[in-house]
């Protein structure tokens, strides 16, 4: 996200590996699933604005070679969570939290 600090209203789908794993299974295991596509991410993709006021501040540059911010990569999940009841079994602020390896509040 540091690397599109400069596209402030992007949206790009994130999802935090332990309940991308969680959906996989779900999607593989669950009767309703065969023969269907499912997106995982989040159910709200918040803007790189949003994302970053939960972020300590970084040196990291911003990178304007990688991806074409014109179009938003936001993806809808709602069938999944639907259709098979998917939730997240990991929180956006523990997923977060576990990412960064220390308490957001130690941050500030």
């Amino acid at each position: 996200m540091y690397g599109a600090r400069h596209h402030r209203r992007w949206r790009w789908t994130h999802g935090y590996v332990e309940n991308v794993a969680a959906a996989i299974t779900l999607a593989a295991t669950h009767p309703a699933a065969g023969g269907r596509i499912y997106n995982v991410g989040e159910a709200y993709t918040p803007t790189v604005e949003e994302r970053l006021r939960g972020l300590p501040a970084s040196g990291l540059p911003a990178d304007e070679n990688y991806v074409h911010y014109q179009h938003d990569i936001a993806y809808d999940t709602s069938r999944i969570r639907h259709q098979l009841g998917y939730q997240e079994p990991v929180d956006y602020a523990e997923g977060l939290r576990r990412t960064l390896g220390r308490s957001l509040a130690d941050t500030a």
